[in-house]
């Protein structure tokens, strides 16, 4: 595993009080930004929240410069954007993608 799998990126937020119902919004607020777009080149995954952390990290699948751009239209407060490998995610996508 040298290299991550291509096109997934996750997008690292640091949400000081962070709760679950803002986690919540946050990932609706992606889910606005890509449902405005006729043809969006980026899949939104999920959230992995670590409340303890005060972090939220937003998993896509997509064109780093594309992820980069929904996260900053949808007024994610990232720090960064990293590549990443999904291991055991995209078995449970194609199942939820083939429902």
């Amino acid at each position: 595993m040298d290299r991550p799998e291509p096109g997934w990126q996750v997008a690292e937020c640091l949400l000081p009080g962070l709760t679950q119902t803002a986690a919540q919004a946050l990932g609706q607020r992606i889910e606005d930004e890509l449902a405005g777009l006729p043809r969006p080149g980026v899949s939104f995954l999920g959230l992995l929240v670590m409340p303890g952390d005060e972090v939220v990290l937003c998993v896509f699948r997509g064109p780093h410069d594309e992820v980069r751009a929904v996260s900053e239209r949808a007024d994610l407060p990232f720090e960064r954007i990293v590549a990443c490998v999904g291991l055991g995610w995209q078995e449970h996508h194609q199942r939820r993608e083939q429902q």
